[in-house]
C-alpha cells in the first residue's frame, strides 16, 4: 500500500499505521525536502531507480532480489547506494523522499503493486 501524507491529520494517520519508531524517520524527512538536490532523479542509475520502486511498494530485500533474479546481498549494495545518494537512513525514509520528491510515480505501473 502506498500511502502519501499531505496533511497533519494524514501524517498521523501515517505515524499509527508504521509505528511511533518512525517519528525519527519523518523528522529526518522534513529536514530532506528543504535541500536542494541536482536533477529529479538524484543521480540515481536505472537499477537503484528500479529499487527504489520495489521498496515503495513493500518488497523485502529477498523477494526484490527473487523479483530482478539479483542476491539479497546485491540488493543491500544498492539500497546503501540510494540511502548515501538520497542522504536517508531506512526504508521509510526512502519511500518518504522517493514520493515526495516524484522520483517514482507510484500509478505508473513500472513495479506492480503487491498481491
Amino acid at each position: 500500500m502506498t500511502y502519501v501524507a499531505n496533511t497533519a491529520a494524514d501524517q498521523t494517520a501515517m505515524l499509527e499505521a508504521i509505528g511511533a519508531d518512525s517519528i525519527e524517520a519523518l523528522k529526518h524527512f522534513d529536514k530532506l525536502k528543504t535541500a536542494q538536490f541536482p536533477s529529479k532523479n538524484f543521480r540515481l542509475t536505472p537499477r537503484e531507480l528500479e529499487i527504489t520502486a520495489e521498496v515503495i511498494s513493500g518488497y523485502t530485500n529477498r523477494e526484490i532480489a527473487e523479483k530482478l533474479t539479483i542476491s539479497q546481498q546485491t540488493v543491500k549494495h544498492h539500497l546503501s547506494n540510494i540511502f548515501d545518494k538520497l542522504g536517508v537512513y531506512n526504508r521509510v525514509e526512502l519511500a518518504l523522499f522517493a514520493l515526495h520528491h516524484n522520483i517514482i510515480d507510484p500509478s505508473d505501473g513500472e513495479s506492480g503493486d503487491r498481491p
